[in-house]
Order: C-alpha cells, then sequence, then structure tokens
C-alpha cells in the first residue's frame, strides 16, 4: 500500500468574477435591458488538501485499486454568493489485458456556495488507453455517466432546474516529443439532460503541452475550445435558443522553492519544509461568445499557490 498527501494554499485574481455580461445589457422576454452594477475584480483565497492511495494486488491482470479524496476551501473576499466548499472522491482499479489497460471507476463531488449545500454529482467511468508506436504515443478513450441534483439557493433560487443525468465521451492521444516534454490532444462529446432550456450537447477540442524545465521546474498550457447547443429557448429571457462558443487558455509554471533559493543562498542543504515545496504561477483566460448577450462575457484569472507533497 502506497500514500501520497498533498496540501496547497493560496489566492486568485478575477477580473469578472461575477460573469457580468460583455455588453452590460441582458434580454428579459426578448427585450434588452440594461443591467445594473458591472464587472467585479475579485480576489479569492483557498487552500486545497488531497490523499490519495493505492494497493499493488501483485496480480497479472487486476494491477492496482486506487483512491483519492479531495476538500476544496475557496473563499472570495467581495463576491460571498461564490465561496466555495467541495469534497470530492474518486476510487477504480486499473486492469491489463491483452487489448489495453482498462480503468474503471465511481466518482462523488459535493459543493456548497456561501456555506449552503449546491450540488450532488455521482458517475461511473471507464477509460482504455494502450501505448502504440514504440511506446512514444499513448491512445484513450473515456466514457462517463453521471447524475446531477442541484440546490436553490438563495442567490441561486432556480439552480434545481440544471438537475438532471449528463454523458461525457472523450478520445484523445498523447505523445512523448523528447524526455522532456509531452503534447497532447483529445475531442469530448458532452450531453446534458435537465429541463428543456437547461439541456444541451456540447462539442469540445482541447490541446495541451507539459514541459520539464532545468532544476526541476515545469511548464504546461492547455486550450480548448467548446461549442454548446440548447434544446430550447428559456422564454423568460427569450425565443432563441442559447447557442455558446467557449474558449479557454491556461499557462502554469511551478518550481521549488529550493530551485529560487539557491540562486540566493547556494546549494546548501535547505530544511525539507522548503526544499520540499512549491510554488505554482498560473494565468487563464476564459471568453464565452453567446447569441444570447446574458450569458457573453469573459475573465481573466492570475494565480499563484505553494504547494507540498508527503509519501508513505
Amino acid at each position: 500500500l502506497s500514500a501520497r498527501v498533498s496540501f496547497a494554499a493560496g489566492m486568485h485574481n478575477d477580473s469578472n468574477r461575477n460573469s457580468f455580461p460583455a455588453s452590460a445589457m441582458v434580454l428579459v422576454n426578448n427585450a434588452p435591458v440594461a443591467l445594473p452594477g458591472r464587472e467585479e475584480d475579485d480576489l479569492g483565497r483557498f487552500a486545497i488538501g488531497t490523499a490519495q492511495m493505492s494497493l499493488d494486488t501483485g496480480k497479472q491482470r487486476l494491477q492496482q485499486v486506487f483512491a483519492d479524496f479531495t476538500a476544496l476551501y475557496d473563499d472570495q473576499v467581495e463576491v460571498d454568493e461564490l465561496d466555495v466548499r467541495a469534497l470530492v472522491l474518486n476510487t477504480g482499479v486499473f486492469y491489463r489485458s491483452a487489448l489495453g489497460d482498462l480503468l474503471p471507476g465511481a466518482h462523488m463531488s459535493l459543493l456548497s456556495l456561501d456555506r449552503e449545500k449546491y450540488l450532488r454529482d455521482f458517475a461511473l467511468s471507464l477509460r482504455w488507453q494502450k501505448p502504440v508506436s514504440t511506446s512514444k504515443i499513448t491512445v484513450f478513450t473515456e466514457a462517463r455517466h453521471g447524475w446531477r441534483a442541484f440546490n436553490n439557493t438563495t442567490n441561486t433560487p432556480f439552480a434545481g432546474q440544471q438537475s438532471g443525468h449528463y454523458q461525457r465521451l472523450e478520445a484523445g492521444g498523447q505523445r512523448l516529443l523528447d524526455a522532456t516534454a509531452l503534447a497532447s490532444v483529445s475531442v469530448v462529446f458532452n450531453r446534458v439532460a435537465a429541463i428543456n432550456f437547461e439541456s444541451y450537447k456540447g462539442y469540445e477540442i482541447s490541446a495541451g503541452l507539459q514541459k520539464l524545465l532545468p532544476r526541476r521546474a515545469n511548464f504546461t498550457v492547455l486550450a480548448t475550445v467548446e461549442k454548446q447547443i440548447y434544446e430550447g429557448p428559456d422564454l423568460f429571457i427569450s425565443n432563441l435558443t442559447r447557442k455558446d462558443i467557449d474558449l479557454s487558455l491556461e499557462m502554469a509554471y511551478g518550481v521549488p522553492l529550493s530551485t529560487m533559493l539557491a540562486f540566493a543562498l547556494g546549494d546548501g542543504a535547505l530544511p525539507a519544509a522548503i526544499a520540499d515545496t512549491s510554488l505554482n504561477l498560473s494565468a487563464a483566460y476564459q471568453n464565452s461568445n453567446s447569441n444570447l448577450p446574458n450569458y457573453d462575457y469573459d475573465n481573466f484569472r492570475t494565480q499563484f499557490m505553494l504547494s507540498r507533497n508527503w509519501d508513505f
């Protein structure tokens, strides 16, 4: 049995934490209405704790049983209705066959907003993966079926209308470019079945790069585009059926504190609490383009985080 415990804490800043529409207008019964207020530039403080466990069975086929548990606390300075507390549990097995590796899993998420119960999410998944081309390329597919139950809260009085089943189908691959770089690409089909105007089909493509840098630093970049087509109009807003194109780009850089301090203090021994702690910096941009102004907005997030792992 092996285990890893991780803890991270940091701060993030959003340019538009309240998803304020770009035009400052919304539709109500097809009529444009000027929206009071403005984009909220807000600072958030967060902490994340994760425990991972894996059991090597010693068997040829069913090789491993694994589970992980994550707790998240995210507190907004201004937009308190988006204060988040979340618990996430994942468990599964690793099965090796002649046709590839199979990883069936079970997943549960519990989330609250501003101290009120907001979401329960339960899902089952099955992932297949197989190395090809002398193991430099790995291809995979993953299917997930789940059920979400949203609770109406003080700040989201109609959240329950999003409750329902969902499916996610993903296929893609990873290629090892060299000893320090890994590129990936995937396509995803999402299907959300709620009430009519909250149900949609989504078509997504993403591409990413992970790069190991000298002195144990690392850099990652991920770009994603998703088109969402809803199944019917929300007549309170408009008789038009909602169509969105969501774009996101995220870049992250991580470096051990020991690497940073070595420049100032030399390569002498450092306390483990410092040497094993990493600094992570990231920047992300999200743009939601919608045919309805209510959902047309963008947001830029910057974040820093200190993290440390303990292996047992």
